[in-house]
């Protein structure tokens, strides 16, 4: 079973795999379709960034939400004091990196990803892992402020305009992003059920 973080991070991928797609189409002459390539290239990457930034902070709120019980009328209100605090990081929350992402679900869910952020199937390891984090967010920030990908970056740079990425590797972010949201996703049910005793989280 799934979040309702994580089938919103869902919905929002798929807007952000359109924008891939259309990448791929032909305009007439080539500096429009070079314009428009990149045009749906640097959306598509801020969508996947922005969703990643939003399904973790509605699995913090989700998460939270799941631990009130009526029943305990002093854990709730403690809680909610815990809550709001929450509340006002996640508003200042905004660059997803790895280090960022893993302190708002430790301060917040007590729940340390470190060791299940990793990706067998794409052939990284855990600090690998965060790294590739670092290095999308770090590509969004160049795009952000009117730059090229850095340099130090290969994997995400078209091999014909180093300067720009590949539909190729915006699909590796698409790939990658989920991988990261299952696998929080399914830790973190692992987490409340064991750390909070929750039959059912979600």
């Amino acid at each position: 079973m799934t979040s309702k973080a994580q089938a919103e991070f869902l919905r929002a991928r798929e807007a952000a795999r359109l924008l891939i797609s259309a990448a791929s189409a032909k305009p007439n002459n080539r500096v429009t379709m070079e314009a428009h390539r990149a045009t749906c290239l640097h959306a598509a990457l801020a969508m996947l960034v922005a969703s990643w930034e939003a399904y973790l902070e509605r699995l913090v709120k989700e998460a939270q939400a799941a631990l009130v019980d009526p029943a305990h009328v002093r854990a709730s209100a403690v809680l909610s004091l815990l809550t709001s605090i929450s509340n006002a990081e996640i508003g200042r929350f905004n660059t997803p990196n790895a280090e960022n992402s893993r302190r708002l679900l430790m301060t917040h869910l007590g729940y340390d990803p470190i060791n299940d952020w990793h990706w067998p199937g794409g052939g990284l390891s855990g600090p690998q892992t965060r790294d590739r984090l670092d290095e999308i967010l770090r590509i969004r920030h160049s795009f952000a402020h009117g730059f090229s990908i850095p340099t130090n970056i290969l994997w995400a740079r078209h091999r014909n305009a180093p300067g720009r990425l590949s539909i190729g590797a915006l699909r590796s972010v698409d790939r990658f992003l989920s991988h990261m949201v299952r696998t929080t996703d399914s830790c973190t049910y692992i987490h409340l059920t064991t750390a909070f005793a929750l039959a059912n989280p979600w």
